[in-house]
């Protein structure tokens, strides 16, 4: 069974979105006449191709090359101050050292919403 959904687009075909560690989105079509059932195969095969693909990054070297080559470049120095000051006093100990792949979002589990 695929992670993601498989969904029915207007022309009557199905399609299948997953997003690949380096972060780029990959999507497939089924093919003229393909029935659901063998879709779904070809979207387990990929799923399984893509989990066989690593990226060897952890959040502090992305952070770190965002930093660099977005908010160096596009805005202001106090900016730049002000995001590695929060990170480091903030972010870092926490998720510094994680692999990409570690870091999950974390499940609210009451009905009051987030932080409380």
């Amino acid at each position: 069974m695929p992670k993601n959904p498989i969904r029915k687009k207007p022309d009557g075909r199905y399609r299948y979105r997953i997003t690949v560690k380096s972060g780029k989105m990959v999507e497939i079509a089924s093919r003229a006449g393909e029935l659901r059932k063998d879709f779904s195969i070809r979207c387990d095969d990929l799923d399984k191709k893509v989990e066989g693909e690593s990226f060897d990054k952890d959040f502090d070297g992305l952070f770190y090359l965002w930093l660099t080559s977005y908010v160096e470049v596009s805005c202001s120095k106090s900016y730049y101050i002000v995001m590695e000051g929060v990170y480091k006093k903030h972010v870092k100990p926490w998720i510094g050292r994680r692999r990409l792949e570690e870091v999950k979002k974390k499940r609210c589990l009451s009905n009051d919403g987030p932080g409380r």
